[in-house]
């Protein structure tokens, strides 16, 4: 754990554009024992302990990732990943353990026998013996592979779903392939209390009122459905589940653009209240992602 945050917090080592937000959270990683290791933020930082769980922050061995530790040169002192014959290659006690990667082709894993979980039968999982997941270098390349039948299934989420329905049909004859859309419905802000001035009350209830929930859905997941809604169901496939856009302003008016300029008054109100006359002296930046706390206050 600790080799994989100090590579990730290595200014001149190369990560994920999405994984630069790490150089913000993670100030100092330390082992204490064999069962401890203690993180660093610097200040109080709930989103630390979501980026432990993160895929850009995956825990791999020391000696994968280790290269020569005296070395200027950032290349050396650390591995993306090294080559192993020890089966070494991923740590933990899930279901699975790695013992083939390749980064240009594949990574393969087989059945851990000793995981502890089992099913309500009692039956122990994994229930299969080993899997595997195809590298592929592009989007372009990944499509070949679909289209040419290589590759069964894929997650194209960043297609829109005419465009995904017409690589549908060039993959196979009407009907023998299928498009399954997001149904996303969910948003959400994670807000520290811990940080000034958030343990306020009314400054607590003026964020709430600043975020344009319309908005920080289309920032993250592009227009939402029957015109950008800001509540992503599927009205063509669910269409007696769905209840008119009158009716979701009704029941939630925070997505209703027609009511931005009065709640953005009312969080203005808000912080005044708080202490705070003038937006420009709240203890900011805030950060967060995909959100916009105070953005008009």
């Amino acid at each position: 754990m600790v080799a994989t945050i100090e590579r990730a917090l290595g200014k001149e080592f190369l990560v994920h554009r999405k994984s630069l937000a790490i150089h913000d959270i993670f100030q100092s990683v330390e082992r204490v024992d064999d069962f401890t290791v203690v993180f660093d933020a610097g200040i109080p930082n709930s989103t630390l302990l979501t980026w432990l769980v993160n895929k850009h922050t995956s825990i791999v061995p020391k000696h994968l990732i280790t290269g020569g530790s005296t070395s200027d040169d950032v290349a050396v002192r650390w591995h993306y990943i090294h080559p192993d014959d020890t089966g070494t290659l991923s740590v933990g006690t899930g279901r699975f353990k790695m013992v083939g990667w390749d980064p240009d082709v594949h990574a393969k894993w087989v059945r851990f026998e000793d995981y502890w979980g089992t099913e309500e039968f009692g039956n122990p999982f994994p229930y299969i013996d080993r899997f595997g997941i195809y590298v592929v270098p592009d989007g372009s390349r990944e499509y070949a592979k679909f289209v040419s039948g290589e590759f069964l299934t894929s997650d194209f989420s960043s297609l829109g779903v005419a465009e995904a329905q017409a690589l549908c049909d060039k993959a196979s004859s009407p009907g023998t392939c299928a498009t399954v859309s997001h149904g996303h419905g969910i948003f959400w802000v994670i807000m520290n209390l811990g940080l000034e001035p958030m343990g306020a009350p009314r400054i607590v209830k003026a964020a709430r009122y600043t975020l344009d929930a319309k908005d920080g859905f289309e920032v993250q997941l592009g227009a939402g459905t029957a015109g950008g809604d800001g509540t992503w169901t599927n009205r063509t496939l669910y269409p007696d589940a769905a209840i008119s856009l009158e009716g979701q302003s009704v029941l939630m008016p925070w997505i209703d653009p027609a009511n931005r300029q009065e709640y953005d008054q009312m969080a203005m109100d808000l912080v005044a209240e708080g202490g705070y006359s003038d937006g420009r002296e709240l203890p900011l930046p805030i950060h967060g992602i995909g959100s916009d706390l105070f953005q008009n206050v």
